[in-house]
């Protein structure tokens, strides 16, 4: 009693073993689990909540790849945008 056994690293549960743990992969754990329809509700919520986010990440990423090729950028001043008169 008070020895350490080392654990093979192949044998070892690491949180990459277990794969990407998603919002839609709690729901559906939930369901095969029996869950009740309050805890499905919460899980909806939280997938809803998932989506907005990684949407909202994808908008911004976009946005600030347009913006730094955007002709009406002034060279001197990157942060600042030149107005366009339009005739």
């Amino acid at each position: 009693m008070g020895e350490l056994t080392k654990i093979p690293q192949e044998d070892a549960a690491t949180p990459a073993s277990f794969g990407a743990i998603t919002p839609m992969g709690m729901i559906s754990q939930a369901v095969a689990n029996g869950a009740g329809i309050e805890t499905v509700e919460r899980l909806i919520a939280l997938h809803e909540r998932w989506e907005s986010g990684r949407a909202r990440k994808a908008f911004d990423t976009a946005i600030s790849a347009d913006r730094r090729g955007s002709p009406y950028r002034d060279a001197a001043d990157p942060g600042a945008a030149r107005a366009v008169l339009v005739a």
